[in-house]
């Protein structure tokens, strides 16, 4: 079997980002892909108008349900969309012996935030020490 990769993020019903275009990629490099949804767009490819953030109860029984049945080989994040999902996927990536590459999706250079006030700060503090890579545009780079 191929190896699985777990990407938690948003996602882009234009398919150019987000969930959709994590699961294009880990296909295309031989892998199995598997998503946790966090946040839901309004976008195109211009742009994000809308996004609502899933509930952090909902985004938990996805991350049990997928890793009580899959290993993953790696884990990939995106958009988290608020701080009590960065606390959630922290905890995740604290007890995780894989991989782990965080692009911190809050500010797209293109539209809203992804997130909310607290998110940056729970990114430097519950998730970012527990990972193996981050991967930030100029502006989040910069907030964080």
């Amino acid at each position: 079997m191929a190896p699985v990769v777990l990407t938690i993020a948003g996602s882009d019903p234009s398919g150019g980002a987000g969930v959709q275009a994590d699961l294009k990629t880990i296909h295309q490099h031989g892998g199995y892909g598997a998503s946790v949804i966090t946040v839901l767009t309004v976008q195109n490819t211009t742009g994000v108008s809308r996004a609502e953030v899933v509930p952090r109860d909902v985004v938990r029984d996805q991350l049990h349900g997928v890793l009580g049945d899959l290993s993953p080989a790696a884990v990939k994040t995106g958009a988290l969309g608020s701080a009590e999902i960065v606390r959630e996927v922290g905890e995740t990536a604290r007890a995780s012996e894989v991989p782990w590459v965080v692009d911190p999706v809050s500010l797209p250079s293109r539209g809203v935030p992804l997130g909310d006030g607290r998110l940056t700060e729970a990114l430097a503090t519950e998730l970012l020490p527990h990972v193996t890579l981050v991967t930030p545009n100029a502006r989040e780079a910069e907030a964080l």
